[in-house]
């Protein structure tokens, strides 16, 4: 999977799949809210 996908999809594969999986380990909201913002200026 890793090999077809360029670089900038794999922070949004991953980040669907914390979305969609549920949360083994807490992490801080904060983390994912910038990471989306980032995802929107993007």
């Amino acid at each position: 999977m890793k090999s077809g996908f360029p670089v900038v999809l794999e922070p949004v594969y991953w980040i669907s799949k914390l979305d969609l999986e549920p949360r083994r380990e807490q992490k801080p909201s904060s983390f994912n809210k910038i990471l989306r913002s980032r995802l929107v200026e993007a």
